[in-house]
């Protein structure tokens, strides 16, 4: 399995090879014409070139071949687990947060709900004692009412009420 890994190494970096034996050819040929700068220069992108391709190299030796795609792979597994790990935060927190937003609904429903039944005590109440007060039977206007306040106040009874129509048809007679 080892020779198949450093045969897949030397093909697919086989550009990478030559150019390594191109700066060393380069920084040679540069030594026998006595320019030392063009020689530092070309040491310089020799080695450039060849740590990776070593690097590389090595890792096939090893059979760790193809390093950068099992490293995306490791990566790709770590960032997937992070993101599930956010959308499920995220999902709990808008859980959490559309519970809150129920609760504070739950809640204003309920004192509405009180404000009404409480309106409605106090409507019941003020019937009952409308009706006590009719009961009662209060002859005498309340003191600073209007006429209309007085028939609204209380109910006549039939007494009144006979007296009344009584009252009309002798005063109608009277003018005829």
């Amino acid at each position: 399995m080892m020779i198949v890994d450093i045969a897949k190494f030397f093909i697919n970096q086989g550009s990478q090879l030559v150019e390594l034996v191109n700066a060393f050819t380069a920084s040679i040929s540069a030594i026998v014409a006595g320019n030392v700068a063009q020689v530092a220069k070309g040491i310089e992108k020799a080695l450039g070139i060849s740590v990776p391709v070593l690097i590389g190299f090595l890792a096939a030796l090893v059979g760790i071949g193809d390093l950068a795609a099992k490293v995306q792979k490791i990566f790709k597994k770590i960032t997937g687990r992070i993101h599930k790990a956010i959308d499920g935060f995220i999902e709990k927190a808008g859980a959490w947060f559309k519970d809150k937003k129920g609760r504070r609904k739950a809640k204003r429903d309920a004192k509405k709900k009180e404000q009404e039944d409480k309106k409605k005590e106090q409507e019941d109440k003020k019937k009952k004692d409308g009706e006590e007060e009719d009961k009662k039977e209060d002859p005498k206007p309340k003191a600073g009412s209007s006429k209309k306040e007085q028939r609204i106040q209380r109910k006549p009874t039939k007494e009144e009420e006979v007296s009344k129509a009584d009252n009309f048809i002798s005063k109608k007679l009277q003018i005829l």
